[in-house]
């Protein structure tokens, strides 16, 4: 950088020597924008300035900002290349002739743009308003696009002669270049000077790194190993390299860096400067000694001279010394710039630390004065407030010592309110202030005693009437029988705060709901069932008939309902009753709040029924489908922990809504009694179907709008049973196909089926869409399954064989499957007749036939892809007829599944629409597996092609024993997926082997060195060839493939 700054300064003095004849018009000129007064002599120098203060780099665009503003009025504003930036700099800014006027045609000199004088020229607009211009018509505007303009265009012009400008002859100009001539050969070889040094130290710089043995340097170098000790102490063989010769000359004399100088002492020498020979490099290195040449190879090898050695490790130690003594040299300022900076490092650390120190000295007496004082005084407000607590629970000690005594007191007189309240107050102070005191550890239990025998005689009073009026049975609906003995127990406990009746009153409800149940199902067996089952209740309702049993299910159902309507009445009585005594309403809820029930009894409903067992050895409930042992009602609607007399009304105003809880919860345990049975089988009318699921939805119905019309809540607990038992049917249902087509799949041998016509029509209607259900509901998809040695299953006694009575026809389209291919699109068909039954399903069928699709896909690959069925059937190898089979059967099921998205589609709702995406994904994997198997295909062919095409020669007569074993081959292929796979699949495959062929060929042609240059080896190659195009256009489905030629192979 000083040579190149030293450079540029020469040349500006040299060139401020010029005369003015030779000056560039217009220089030397200044910056007018720059507060610097630098004068710049050429146009490169000046444009050297503006690219560096005033451009900016933008991406790879460069943006000119010379002007006022740092806006150029000439420059577009996106930014211009670096090409076209430079065209712009000579176009409008380096050039002296550019500031001529339009209007004047007078020229502005450096001095006027110096004084920055505003003219109408100052004012720049962009293009948009300069187009926009309503000052001119449109024909002016659009001569504005008459030409292709660019950075680089500048229109002709006819420069006019200067007035300050002498004519100045030839013979002049060619006497002032004669004189400067001298000086610019003196300039050109000052440059060519400057050249050479800063290439002889990038050659001095790259001779520091090569002139020393790379294994003397390196970090691996031991003289314990062999490698090193041999390049250092054995002298190499004749004509080798020399591992130490290759030291070249480090210490160089003192060279001026002045060009001039060494010019003048090579003129005085008048010779040439030394050539650099490396005194290292010793004409013995060179020239083997005699020595060397006449001794006896087998002696050994042959050591180093000892004075030679010394002299060259003493040549490098040397030169090592040298370097090291010019890089110090080198870096000795930096050495005591760092020094330095290390003192005063130092110093400021030292400062640090005192204020450090300073800072730590304040923290403490802050911590004196503040934190301590601080925490003195939360330490006295803690006693303080433990002094307060300890009095406050002296105080109740003093007030619980005479406790029994005052409340015995009270009871004498009859006061029994005001003995409860003692009670609950003396057991809150117990609990809540004085539970670690020994000595009060008996009195909360003893208090307790003594409010259960203030409540136990209401109590018993109030179970018998309760019991008694339950159990009575009336003609008319809705009608109490010891109203007022019940009225006037409830109101005496609601005086006393013990409200713990609400729970007796949710038990008894609870029990006569079991009690109606039981009763009315004991009826209608002695009348329709079989009387020695009443001893099993379960066995009983699950021995009726279908009819029987519903008719069973409305009896429950109309003896519950007439249940509800009496404990309305019993509601609404004893509301009204707390209404007309205190007729100024309820105390407000917080006061209320704050006197404590005295039991507020939890008690714990046994909803097991012992009647309504379940059926030993039945089958768990699916997975999928969870089912508990049976629903129950909530405990939220009728709470038994009251505590304030709002919350009593409340809880009374719940009664009947608890009662109409009670018995959905009932017959639902009912209905689940019943589905346990289908499920084990010990149903003798058989498991349900759609038809059954369907009538018993439409009794429940009627069973909650009977209560809607009493104006009820219609409840989600019922439906919820209905919407179970629909969700088990399904699922059991599901769990029976998809475990048939996994058996079914686990024994296939892989075989065509024969396709019964019951099939082909269901196949038909399946692919057409129309809502025709299997007949017989359920039993008939039974039947069809049961019936497995119609569809040619594993174990059938006859053999199927490719045929009329083993092809599948849909729209034309010729399908010769597998039986569980045809067992899966059966279970396909009735998922979705199932699903158009039973519509609120729609979306658990739904993801149900994903499941089968899923199944069926997944253990097709696993069978035939993973070679399972070698392990399970006995298969010896998996054909390519069982590939064949196992690609048209999914084709088969893929068929099917946009039938099923678009049925799906018609009976889903909006909500549940998105899951029609789950169709597209298994069509995806069926189409991966299919593709799948069709690799499989081709690969076992080009197993068979590669193995003979190895062997192929040309020799002997044409055709040759490889190309027949080939055809032989794709003959058996062929005749493994004839009759399986359509036509147009045969010819794809066929097309993509033939080209596994042709490439083989060629592979082979290169090998033997085939050309059609060697006529009779290339006529017997087309020979081969041509006999085998022949015996694969021989095959039926490939007669329209196309060949080519042995030339087109070859290209």
């Amino acid at each position: 950088s000083e040579l190149n700054g030293r450079g540029r300064s020469d040349m500006s003095i040299k060139t401020s020597t010029f005369p003015n004849s030779m000056k560039a018009p217009g220089y030397p000129r200044k910056c007018s924008y720059c507060s610097s007064k630098t004068e710049y002599y050429d146009a490169s120098e000046f444009g050297r300035h503006l690219r560096v203060a005033h451009s900016t780099k933008e991406g790879g665009s460069f943006v000119c900002k010379y002007g006022e503003n740092g806006v150029c009025p000439h420059f577009p504003p996106e930014g211009v290349a670096d090409y076209d930036y430079e065209a712009h700099l000579r176009k409008f800014h380096t050039v002296a002739d550019i500031a001529l006027r339009p209007e004047s045609g007078e020229k502005t000199t450096v001095s006027e743009m110096e004084r920055g004088s505003f003219t109408i020229h100052s004012s720049v607009v962009n293009l948009a308003s300069a187009l926009a211009d309503p000052g001119k018509t449109r024909a002016e505007s659009a001569v504005f696009f008459s030409r292709h303009w660019g950075e680089n265009y500048t229109p002709n012009q006819m420069v006019p002669p200067s007035d300050h400008l002498r004519a100045i002859a030839a013979p002049t100009l060619l006497a002032q270049l004669e004189r400067n001539l001298k000086t610019y050969k003196k300039f050109a070889h000052t440059k060519r000077t400057l050249k050479k040094q800063r290439a002889q130290a990038i050659e001095d710089e790259r001779a520091d790194v090569d002139d020393l043995p790379k294994f003397l340097v390196s970090d691996s170098f031991d003289l314990s190993s062999c490698s090193s000790f041999d390049a250092l102490f054995i002298r190499p063989p004749e004509g080798g390299k020399d591992p130490l010769g290759s030291v070249k000359q480090i210490v160089r004399s003192p060279r001026s860096t002045n060009p001039f100088e060494e010019e003048e002492k090579e003129e005085k020498k008048g010779k040439k400067k030394s050539t650099g020979k490396n005194p290292f490099e010793e004409e013995s290195a060179d020239k083997p000694s005699s020595s060397s040449s006449t001794r006896n190879p087998f002696d050994g090898p042959e050591w180093r001279d000892r004075r030679e050695l010394q002299t060259r490790l003493e040549t490098m130690h040397d030169a090592v010394d040298a370097r090291l003594a010019s890089r110090l040299r080198a870096k000795s300022d930096a050495f005591w710039r760092i020094v330095n900076s290390y003192g005063s490092l130092q110093t400021d650390i030292a400062e640090a630390r005192e204020r450090i120190g300073t800072i730590r000295g304040c923290l403490k007496v802050a911590a004196r004065s503040i934190c301590e004082r601080t925490e003195r005084l939360r330490r006295l407000y803690e006693r303080r407030e433990e002094k307060r607590k300890m009095l406050a629970k002296l105080h109740d000690m003093s007030c619980l010592r005479d406790a029994q005594t005052a409340v015995q007191s009270l009871l004498a007189q009859g006061l029994y309110s005001q003995a409860l309240d003692c009670i609950e107050t003396g057991r809150e102070v117990v609990d809540a202030e004085l539970a670690g005191v020994v000595a009060f550890r008996h009195l909360s239990p003893q208090l307790i005693e003594l409010q259960s025998v203030i409540g136990r005689m209401m109590k018993e009073e109030l179970a018998t009437l309760i019991q008694r009026e339950f159990g009575s049975r009336t003609d008319e609906p809705g009608v109490i029988l010891h109203e007022g003995e019940l009225l006037s127990v409830m109101l005496g406990l609601a005086q006393l705060r013990s409200f713990s009746f609400i729970a007796m009153l949710k038990n008894e409800i609870g029990e006569t709901t079991k009690t109606i149940v039981r009763q009315t199902c004991k009826t209608v067996i002695v009348e329709k069932g079989d009387v020695s089952m009443l001893e099993n209740m379960g066995e009983a309702v699950r021995s009726l008939a279908y009819n029987d049993w519903l008719e069973l299910l409305a009896a429950v159902q109309n003896a519950l309902h007439g249940f509800a309507l009496r404990i309305e009445t019993l509601q609404t009585a004893v509301v009204d009753v707390l209404d007309r005594v205190w007729k100024d309403g309820f105390p407000d809820a917080e006061e209320e709040s704050n006197r404590h029930s005295p039991t507020p009894a939890s008690v714990d409903e046994e909803d097991d029924d012992s009647d309504l067992d379940e059926p030993q050895g039945s089958s768990a409930p699916s997975s999928s489908c969870p089912a508990p042992s049976g629903p129950s009602p909530s405990s939220a609607v009728l709470p038994v922990d009251i505590r304030t007399l709002p919350q009593l009304r409340k809880a009374l105003q719940r009664l009947r809504e608890y009662a109409t809880e009670c018995a959905h919860a009932r017959v639902a345990r009912l209905m689940h009694a019943r589905d346990l049975g289908d499920e084990s089988g010990k149903n003798p009318a058989g498991a349900p179907n759609v038809e059954k699921i369907e009538i018993l939805g439409r009794v429940v119905d009627e069973y909650l709008k009977r209560g809607e019309e009493q104006g009820w809540s219609r409840g989600r607990m019922l439906e919820s049973a209905v919407e179970k038992t629909r969700i088990e049917y399904v699922e059991r249902f599901h769990r029976k196909r998809k475990q048939v087509v996994c058996e079914v799949l686990d024994r296939e041998l892989w075989r065509p089926a024969d396709i019964p016509p019951a099939i082909q029509e269901m196949c038909m209607i399946f692919d057409r869409g129309e809502e025709k259900m299997v007949e017989g509901g359920d039993a008939g998809a039974l039947s069809s399954l049961d019936n497995m040695d119609s569809l040619s299953l594993p174990g059938s006694a006859a053999p199927s064989l490719v045929g009329e009575s083993t092809t599948l026809t849909i729209r034309e389209e010729r399908f010769v499957v597998v039986a569980s291919a045809l067992l899966t699109v059966t279970g396909l068909h009735e998922h979705l007749s199932h699903a158009r039954s039973l519509p609120m399903m729609g979306a658990r069928i739904l993801m149900r036939t994903i499941e089968l699709l899923k199944a069926f896909n997944s253990r097709t690959c696993q069978l035939i892809l993973g070679a399972g069925a070698l392990q399970l059937v006995g298969l010896k190898t998996i054909s390519v007829k069982n590939l064949a089979l196992a690609s048209r059967s999914l084709q088969l099921v893929s068929h099917f599944i946009p039938v099923l998205e678009r049925e799906f589609g018609r009976i889903l709702g909006e909500s549940d629409a998105p899951q029609l995406r789950y169709f597209q994904k298994v069509r995806t994997d069926y189409s991966d597996h299919v593709n799948e198997i069709v690799t499989k295909l081709i690969s076992v062919i080009e197993h068979h092609t590669s193995n003979c095409l190895a062997t192929w020669s040309v020799g002997g007569a044409p055709p040759s024993l490889a190309m027949q074993t080939l055809c032989k081959q794709l003959g058996k292929f062929h005749a493994g997926v004839h009759g399986i796979m359509p036509d147009e699949q045969i010819k794809g495959l066929f097309s993509c082997v033939h080209a596994n062929v042709c490439r083989l060929l060629r592979d082979r042609f290169v090998v033997l060195k085939i050309s059609p240059q060697d006529v009779l080896a290339y006529g017997i190659v087309c020979e081969d060839f041509g006999f085998y195009t022949r015996a694969v256009k021989a095959m039926p489905g490939c007669e329209t493939l196309e060949m080519g030629s042995m030339a087109e192979v070859l290209a």
